[in-house]
Protein backbone atom coordinates (compact mmCIF):
# COMPACT_ATOMS: atom_id res chain seq x y z
CA UNK A 1 0.00 0.00 0.00
CA UNK A 2 1.19 3.06 -0.98
CA UNK A 3 1.60 5.39 2.28
CA UNK A 4 -0.88 8.66 2.78
CA UNK A 5 2.40 10.88 2.20
CA UNK A 6 2.77 9.80 -1.37
CA UNK A 7 -0.96 10.22 -2.60
CA UNK A 8 -1.65 13.19 -4.22
CA UNK A 9 -3.36 15.65 -2.36
CA UNK A 10 -4.46 18.51 -4.72
CA UNK A 11 -4.70 18.61 -8.26
CA UNK A 12 -4.87 21.83 -10.04
CA UNK A 13 -5.61 23.66 -14.05
CA UNK A 14 -4.98 27.12 -15.33
CA UNK A 15 -6.14 29.19 -18.76
CA UNK A 16 -5.90 32.37 -20.05
CA UNK A 17 -9.13 31.89 -21.03
CA UNK A 18 -10.74 32.63 -25.00
CA UNK A 19 -10.42 36.89 -24.63
CA UNK A 20 -7.06 37.38 -22.49
CA UNK A 21 -3.64 36.93 -24.40
CA UNK A 22 -1.93 36.76 -20.91
CA UNK A 23 -2.43 34.26 -17.92
CA UNK A 24 -1.84 36.48 -15.05
CA UNK A 25 -2.98 33.65 -12.97
CA UNK A 26 -0.23 32.05 -10.50
CA UNK A 27 -0.17 28.91 -8.39
CA UNK A 28 1.41 27.32 -5.37
CA UNK A 29 1.08 24.31 -4.84
CA UNK A 30 2.88 22.07 -1.90
CA UNK A 31 1.85 19.07 -0.66
CA UNK A 32 4.74 18.16 1.07
CA UNK A 33 4.75 21.25 3.29
CA UNK A 34 0.42 21.45 3.34
CA UNK A 35 0.78 25.11 1.40
CA UNK A 36 -1.85 26.11 -1.66
CA UNK A 37 -2.13 29.76 -3.00
CA UNK A 38 -3.85 30.78 -6.07
CA UNK A 39 -2.99 34.17 -7.14
CA UNK A 40 -4.74 36.61 -10.10
CA UNK A 41 -2.24 39.67 -10.89
CA UNK A 42 -3.49 42.92 -12.40
CA UNK A 43 -1.50 45.49 -14.02
CA UNK A 44 -0.58 46.22 -17.63
CA UNK A 45 3.10 45.20 -18.93
CA UNK A 46 3.20 41.88 -17.49
CA UNK A 47 2.83 43.49 -13.95
CA UNK A 48 -0.32 41.36 -13.24
CA UNK A 49 1.72 38.25 -13.70
CA UNK A 50 4.63 39.34 -11.76
CA UNK A 51 2.55 40.06 -8.72
CA UNK A 52 0.98 37.09 -8.85
CA UNK A 53 4.30 34.87 -8.91
CA UNK A 54 5.79 37.31 -5.97
CA UNK A 55 2.84 36.38 -4.04
CA UNK A 56 3.32 32.81 -4.81
CA UNK A 57 6.89 33.02 -4.19
CA UNK A 58 7.01 35.45 -0.72
CA UNK A 59 4.26 33.81 0.74
CA UNK A 60 5.86 30.12 1.27
CA UNK A 61 9.14 31.77 2.10
CA UNK A 62 7.54 33.94 4.61
CA UNK A 63 5.69 31.10 6.57
CA UNK A 64 8.21 28.31 5.72
CA UNK A 65 10.62 30.46 8.04
CA UNK A 66 7.57 30.59 10.65
CA UNK A 67 6.03 33.95 10.14
CA UNK A 68 1.83 33.88 10.58
CA UNK A 69 -0.19 33.88 7.50
CA UNK A 70 -1.69 37.21 7.98
CA UNK A 71 1.92 38.89 8.09
CA UNK A 72 3.27 36.65 5.04
CA UNK A 73 0.25 38.08 2.86
CA UNK A 74 1.57 41.28 4.72
CA UNK A 75 5.12 41.04 3.81
CA UNK A 76 4.08 39.95 0.15
CA UNK A 77 1.56 42.96 0.08
CA UNK A 78 4.85 45.10 0.79
CA UNK A 79 7.29 43.49 -2.09
CA UNK A 80 4.96 44.19 -4.51
CA UNK A 81 4.79 47.92 -3.88
CA UNK A 82 8.23 47.69 -3.57
CA UNK A 83 8.52 46.43 -7.03
CA UNK A 84 6.25 49.00 -8.18
CA UNK A 85 8.23 51.59 -6.92
CA UNK A 86 11.62 49.94 -8.56
CA UNK A 87 9.50 50.12 -11.86
CA UNK A 88 7.50 52.83 -12.80
CA UNK A 89 5.93 50.94 -15.89
CA UNK A 90 4.65 48.52 -13.06
CA UNK A 91 3.14 51.15 -10.94
CA UNK A 92 -0.45 49.91 -10.11
CA UNK A 93 0.61 46.39 -10.30
CA UNK A 94 -1.83 44.19 -8.05
CA UNK A 95 -2.84 40.70 -7.31
CA UNK A 96 -5.82 38.72 -5.24
CA UNK A 97 -4.50 35.89 -3.13
CA UNK A 98 -6.51 32.93 -1.33
CA UNK A 99 -3.97 30.61 0.84
CA UNK A 100 -4.20 27.41 2.78
CA UNK A 101 -1.84 26.34 4.97
CA UNK A 102 -2.60 22.94 6.39
CA UNK A 103 -1.05 22.10 10.29
CA UNK A 104 -1.75 18.33 11.09
CA UNK A 105 -5.65 17.73 10.69
CA UNK A 106 -5.99 21.28 11.00
CA UNK A 107 -5.52 24.29 8.40
CA UNK A 108 -5.91 28.16 8.35
CA UNK A 109 -7.19 30.01 5.24
CA UNK A 110 -6.39 33.99 4.56
CA UNK A 111 -7.12 35.82 1.25
CA UNK A 112 -7.12 39.47 0.26
CA UNK A 113 -9.75 40.09 -2.84
CA UNK A 114 -12.04 38.37 -4.79
CA UNK A 115 -10.40 35.19 -5.47
CA UNK A 116 -12.46 32.28 -3.30
CA UNK A 117 -12.03 29.59 -0.90
CA UNK A 118 -15.14 26.63 -0.84
CA UNK A 119 -15.67 23.67 0.71
CA UNK A 120 -16.68 20.37 -0.48
CA UNK A 121 -18.19 18.48 2.47
CA UNK A 122 -21.07 15.86 2.14
CA UNK A 123 -22.27 17.04 -0.98
CA UNK A 124 -22.20 20.63 -0.19
CA UNK A 125 -20.66 23.46 -1.30
CA UNK A 126 -20.18 26.45 1.30
CA UNK A 127 -17.91 29.60 0.31
CA UNK A 128 -15.45 30.37 3.06
CA UNK A 129 -13.50 33.36 2.08
CA UNK A 130 -15.84 36.71 1.92
CA UNK A 131 -14.67 38.61 -1.31
CA UNK A 132 -13.28 41.86 -0.63
CA UNK A 133 -15.26 44.16 -3.18
CA UNK A 134 -17.76 46.87 -3.46
CA UNK A 135 -20.56 44.25 -4.35
CA UNK A 136 -20.25 42.11 -1.47
CA UNK A 137 -20.26 45.29 0.93
CA UNK A 138 -23.69 46.00 -0.78
CA UNK A 139 -24.37 42.67 -0.30
CA UNK A 140 -23.81 42.37 3.16
CA UNK A 141 -26.00 45.22 4.01
CA UNK A 142 -28.72 44.16 2.21
CA UNK A 143 -28.84 46.97 -0.77
CA UNK A 144 -28.60 44.24 -2.78
CA UNK A 145 -30.03 40.27 -3.59
CA UNK A 146 -27.21 37.20 -4.53
CA UNK A 147 -29.20 38.19 -7.79
CA UNK A 148 -28.48 41.49 -8.41
CA UNK A 149 -24.94 41.32 -6.80
CA UNK A 150 -24.39 38.95 -9.96
CA UNK A 151 -24.84 41.03 -12.76
CA UNK A 152 -23.76 44.23 -10.92
CA UNK A 153 -21.64 46.49 -13.20
CA UNK A 154 -19.46 47.13 -10.67
CA UNK A 155 -18.98 43.10 -10.05
CA UNK A 156 -15.45 43.35 -10.76
CA UNK A 157 -14.56 46.30 -8.73
CA UNK A 158 -12.31 45.01 -5.47
CA UNK A 159 -11.77 47.13 -1.77
CA UNK A 160 -8.53 45.05 -1.62
CA UNK A 161 -6.15 42.81 -3.13
CA UNK A 162 -2.15 42.52 -2.99
CA UNK A 163 0.33 45.42 -3.78
CA UNK A 164 -1.92 48.16 -4.80
CA UNK A 165 -3.98 49.00 -2.00
CA UNK A 166 -2.63 51.09 0.45
CA UNK A 167 -1.14 49.56 3.57
CA UNK A 168 -3.95 51.28 5.74
CA UNK A 169 -6.19 49.76 3.21
CA UNK A 170 -5.05 46.24 3.03
CA UNK A 171 -7.72 43.93 4.46
CA UNK A 172 -7.17 40.41 4.84
CA UNK A 173 -9.68 37.39 5.43
CA UNK A 174 -9.01 34.99 7.68
CA UNK A 175 -10.51 31.38 9.27
CA UNK A 176 -9.71 28.22 10.73
CA UNK A 177 -11.34 24.73 10.26
CA UNK A 178 -10.13 21.27 10.37
CA UNK A 179 -10.40 18.80 7.69
CA UNK A 180 -13.28 15.77 8.16
CA UNK A 181 -12.85 12.52 5.77
CA UNK A 182 -13.89 13.38 2.40
CA UNK A 183 -13.66 16.80 2.53
CA UNK A 184 -12.25 18.86 -0.52
CA UNK A 185 -10.77 22.61 -0.56
CA UNK A 186 -11.54 24.67 -3.73
CA UNK A 187 -9.22 27.47 -4.74
CA UNK A 188 -10.52 29.65 -7.27
CA UNK A 189 -9.63 32.70 -9.28
CA UNK A 190 -12.70 34.93 -10.51
CA UNK A 191 -12.40 33.18 -13.82
CA UNK A 192 -13.88 30.78 -12.80
CA UNK A 193 -17.36 32.28 -10.28
CA UNK A 194 -17.57 34.70 -13.10
CA UNK A 195 -18.99 31.80 -15.56
CA UNK A 196 -20.31 29.28 -12.82
CA UNK A 197 -22.52 29.94 -10.13
CA UNK A 198 -22.38 27.70 -7.04
CA UNK A 199 -25.37 25.35 -7.72
CA UNK A 200 -23.20 24.60 -10.96
CA UNK A 201 -20.00 24.13 -9.81
CA UNK A 202 -21.31 22.42 -7.20
CA UNK A 203 -23.03 19.82 -9.83
CA UNK A 204 -19.91 18.88 -11.55
CA UNK A 205 -18.15 18.77 -7.80
CA UNK A 206 -21.22 16.11 -7.21
CA UNK A 207 -20.86 13.74 -10.32
CA UNK A 208 -16.43 13.97 -10.21
CA UNK A 209 -15.17 10.91 -8.70
CA UNK A 210 -11.66 12.38 -7.56
CA UNK A 211 -9.93 15.83 -7.87
CA UNK A 212 -8.21 15.60 -10.51
CA UNK A 213 -11.36 14.61 -12.80
CA UNK A 214 -13.27 17.58 -10.67
CA UNK A 215 -10.48 20.31 -11.18
CA UNK A 216 -10.52 19.72 -15.18
CA UNK A 217 -14.11 19.80 -15.36
CA UNK A 218 -14.86 22.70 -13.47
CA UNK A 219 -12.10 24.46 -15.93
CA UNK A 220 -13.75 23.18 -19.14
CA UNK A 221 -16.97 24.41 -18.01
CA UNK A 222 -15.48 27.78 -17.23
CA UNK A 223 -14.09 27.63 -20.67
CA UNK A 224 -17.59 26.58 -22.20
CA UNK A 225 -19.44 29.39 -20.15
CA UNK A 226 -17.49 32.16 -22.13
CA UNK A 227 -13.93 31.81 -20.27
CA UNK A 228 -14.01 35.77 -20.54
CA UNK A 229 -11.13 35.78 -17.59
CA UNK A 230 -7.96 33.92 -17.24
CA UNK A 231 -9.57 30.65 -15.05
CA UNK A 232 -7.49 28.80 -12.47
CA UNK A 233 -8.90 25.98 -10.21
CA UNK A 234 -7.06 23.90 -7.54
CA UNK A 235 -8.54 21.18 -5.75
CA UNK A 236 -7.47 19.61 -2.39
CA UNK A 237 -8.67 16.47 -0.45
CA UNK A 238 -8.23 15.66 3.30
CA UNK A 239 -5.50 13.44 4.60
CA UNK A 240 -6.82 9.93 4.44
CA UNK A 241 -6.26 9.89 8.13
CA UNK A 242 -9.00 12.65 8.43
CA UNK A 243 -11.84 11.88 11.42
CA UNK A 244 -15.13 11.23 10.32
CA UNK A 245 -17.55 13.63 10.53
CA UNK A 246 -21.14 13.86 11.02
CA UNK A 247 -23.32 14.05 8.28
CA UNK A 248 -25.31 16.96 8.07
CA UNK A 249 -29.11 16.98 9.40
CA UNK A 250 -31.42 17.21 6.76
CA UNK A 251 -35.19 18.93 7.35
CA UNK A 252 -38.13 16.50 6.63
CA UNK A 253 -40.01 18.03 4.14
CA UNK A 254 -43.86 19.19 5.58
CA UNK A 255 -45.47 16.37 3.77
CA UNK A 256 -43.60 14.12 6.17
CA UNK A 257 -44.34 16.01 9.00
CA UNK A 258 -47.82 15.74 8.52
CA UNK A 259 -48.01 12.19 7.97
CA UNK A 260 -46.04 11.72 11.82
CA UNK A 261 -48.19 14.07 12.88
CA UNK A 262 -51.36 12.03 11.75
CA UNK A 263 -49.96 8.88 13.35
CA UNK A 264 -49.13 9.88 16.66
CA UNK A 265 -52.68 11.61 16.82
CA UNK A 266 -53.83 8.64 15.96
CA UNK A 267 -51.85 6.11 17.82
CA UNK A 268 -52.70 9.02 21.01
CA UNK A 269 -56.41 8.40 20.18
CA UNK A 270 -56.19 4.84 20.54
CA UNK A 271 -54.71 4.61 23.42
CA UNK A 272 -56.84 7.05 25.33
CA UNK A 273 -60.09 4.33 24.08
CA UNK A 274 -58.15 1.51 25.08
CA UNK A 275 -57.38 3.06 28.61
CA UNK A 276 -60.80 4.06 29.00
CA UNK A 277 -62.01 0.59 27.95
CA UNK A 278 -60.19 -0.67 30.53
Amino acid sequence: MIPDSAQPRSAAHSHSGHKRKQNQDCMHMDDSHGLWIVADGMGGHHGGEIASAIACEEIPQQIGSGVAIEEALRRAHQKIVMRGREQPELRGLGTTVVVVHEQGLNYELAWSGDSRIYRWRHGQLTQRSEDHSIVQRMLKSGLLSEAQARNHPHQHVISSCLGSTSAEGLEIGYQQDAWEQGDWLLLCSDGLTDELDDPQMAAILKRSSDIATASRALLQAALDSGGRDNVSVALIQAPAHAPQGKPPRRNLPLAVWAALGSVLALGLVLGVKFWLAR
